[in-house]
């Protein structure tokens, strides 16, 4: 999920919040989308001259927070570079661990330090909201590009938040030589734990980074009980 920052200095915000067309139609061609939604108060023209220099507005830079990974960065970097040469707008790319963005932008967003551009899991979202760290987003036409799950999973309180970025699920893997037929519930799951493993012998169970935790934890207690 990509979210908007709420907290910019007031002189940014009215051009900020014209980023947003600018960067959901030139990011729709190279693979990710991005939002800004800061505001300022300005003297507009009128009539069709207001409209016009709306559409003309866009800032000359965005700042991105992204997950503090080498190969993530590289990743980025080349899709941002293709989205300055499209819209003219250059992109500040800044690398933050994912797990520790939250908290540095309760200091720096009302500091106006922050980014315009974050990136968080979907399952952030209420957190994110409850501690006014991001603004709700238009995503004008391109919402009909996402699927209603995705768009409900960037939604909360009826407002969108955010940018689908990913879509995924995970999956359960077991050893046919152990386990004759997949199960079929959790029930089913644990029971097969219960008989294959000896909670005696403190078995130890990995799990493959960081992303994969909530996934464990969703199932820990259960296997607690298993050993008690």
């Amino acid at each position: 999920m990509i979210v908007p920052l709420r907290f910019r200095h007031d002189d940014r915000r009215g051009i900020m919040r014209k980023a947003l067309s600018f960067f959901l139609m030139a990011v729709l061609l190279i693979g990710v989308l991005g939002a800004c939604g800061p505001k300022r108060d300005v003297q507009q023209p009128k009539g069709n001259d207001q409209k016009t220099a709306e559409q003309d507005k866009k800032p000359e830079k965005l700042v991105v927070w992204v997950n503090d990974d080498e190969k993530q960065k590289q990743a980025l970097k080349d899709i941002f570079q293709k989205y300055t040469e499209k819209t003219g707008i250059k992109i500040e790319m800044v690398g933050v661990n994912m797990l520790d963005q939250t908290k540095k932008l309760a200091l720096d967003g009302p500091a106006g330090k922050g980014p315009d551009v974050f990136y968080q899991p979907h399952d952030r979202i209420g957190d994110i909201v409850l501690q006014g760290l991001a603004d709700p987003v238009d995503l004008g036409d391109a919402k009909g590009e996402y699927s209603p799950t995705a768009i409900n999973a960037v939604t909360y309180d009826g407002k969108t938040y955010g940018v689908p970025m990913v879509v995924e699920t995970y999956g359960v893997f077991y050893n046919k030589n152990l386990v004759s037929e997949a199960p079929k519930t959790m029930e089913d799951l644990m029971k097969i734990a219960k008989e294959k493993n000896e909670c005696s012998e403190r078995p130890i169970w990995l799990f493959n980074g960081s992303s994969q935790l909530l996934f464990c934890l969703s199932v820990l207690r259960r296997i607690r009980r298993l050993c008690v």
